[in-house]
């Protein structure tokens, strides 16, 4: 990979469970360009348990994903 953009949503969201613990979920996008110049860009949907520990956030437990495609019509 040559370079690697991500962009964060502007639909973040954060919910307090407790004073060192969230649940954070937001849209993504993804832009890679590898090394020939071929970009690939992707979109998607990130969720995560958020830790405040040894004094910063750290995320726990993520999930990423991405629309599926519907399969091909026969």
């Amino acid at each position: 990979m040559n370079r690697i953009d991500l962009t964060w949503g502007d639909d973040l969201r954060v919910d307090p469970l407790a004073a060192e613990l969230a649940v954070v979920a937001t849209s993504w996008r993804e832009i890679q360009v590898d090394k020939a110049g071929h970009r690939i860009e992707e979109t998607g949907y990130f969720t995560a348990l958020a830790e405040y520990r040894d004094g910063r956030w750290r995320f726990r437990d993520t999930h990423w994903s991405e629309p599926v495609s519907p399969p091909p019509a026969r």
